[in-house]
């Protein structure tokens, strides 16, 4: 039988849940922040994390893999409008990726270094997420903020 436009949406997501969960059981969350507005019991990402993000109704969910390789779930809460995100890494990075879900595969954003720091930038739809992989220029980032 053909598929509603509810059932193709369905469709799609099982689809791109198949390819993102195998990289996901393979990580362990360490910790997870909002930015504003927050919501009610729950924490927003610390001043002195080695990651600021600009955005908002953003969640961030911090992840490592076992070799240690950091990973971010960033997810767009409001399921009503885009949101334009930077993330400002306090360290210089060798590159950030994000696991493209209709390849199965990580692909490389454009990062822009800048004061030994370095910054992405992206557009997220409605309700949308990406997971992205860090692959730090140094030995990792500093220590400071996490939970």
């Amino acid at each position: 039988p053909e598929l509603h436009k509810s059932g193709e949406d369905v469709k799609q997501l099982n689809a791109e849940l198949k390819a993102l969960g195998p990289t996901l059981l393979g990580l362990e969350s360490t910790a997870v922040y909002h930015t504003d507005p927050v919501p009610k019991n729950t924490h927003m990402l610390p001043e002195d994390h080695w990651l600021q993000v600009f955005g908002e109704h953003l969640t961030l969910g911090f992840f490592e893999d076992q070799a240690g390789t950091d990973h971010l779930m960033v997810v767009n809460r409001d399921i009503k409008h885009r949101e334009w995100t930077m993330l400002r890494f306090a360290q210089a990075v060798d590159r950030v990726e994000k696991f493209d879900r209709a390849e199965a595969e990580w692909v490389s954003l454009p990062c822009r270094a800048r004061d030994g720091s370095s910054q992405v930038e992206f557009i997220l739809r409605q309700g949308d997420g990406e997971l992205l992989r860090i692959q730090w220029a140094e030995s990792g980032p500093e220590e400071s903020g996490e939970e």
